[in-house]
């Protein structure tokens, strides 16, 4: 895939990330619009020297992060902009949750990884290739009751163990 290609990918992955940043930070929704449109040129701009072992997400609310400090004295009052410091918080907040959202994803992958054949199968079947439940009991043979008392058997058992994996972290 060319730069072009790798780029608009991972942008369109991080953009609902990045107008939540935006949209925390500046009231305004024309004036959030046009910071995620500046954000992204910039990013686009400088993709080059973005360091793909980092977090894209980090570097682009980085970028927003700039691009309001830079422009915040031009916008109306209407659109509300919080101070310098505070959008340094809010971009704070927005990586670290992010940081959590990474782990807890790790610790999913690897507590299905753990699971029995039988469990991880229905779980593809539910999840990956949204079976309803009622086609699900009738391809394997059961009562739809009992698949969904299995599926939230399995949820639980996967809800215990991220949180140990987190825990141990």
């Amino acid at each position: 895939m060319n730069q072009q290609g790798q780029f608009l990918s991972v942008f369109l992955q991080h953009e609902g990330d990045l107008r939540a940043f935006v949209g925390a930070v500046v009231r305004d929704s024309e004036v959030q619009d046009d910071i995620v449109q500046d954000t992204a040129m910039v990013a686009w701009r400088k993709f080059d020297q973005f360091d793909s072992t980092r977090s894209f997400g980090a570097w682009i609310r980085g970028i927003a992060a700039n691009e309001i400090k830079k422009q915040a004295r031009g916008f109306s009052r209407r659109a509300a902009v919080l101070s310098p410091e505070s959008v340094e918080a809010v971009l704070e907040a927005s990586n670290r949750r992010e940081e959590l959202t990474s782990s807890r994803r790790e610790a999913l992958q690897k507590c299905i990884d753990e699971l029995p054949e039988k469990q991880r199968k229905l779980l593809r079947l539910r999840y990956e290739q949204v079976v309803t439940t009622a086609d699900i009991a009738q391809k394997l043979g059961r009562t739809i009751a009992g698949v969904y008392k299995a599926l939230s058997r399995i949820r639980i058992r996967l809800a215990e163990c991220i949180e140990r994996c987190l825990a141990n972290e």
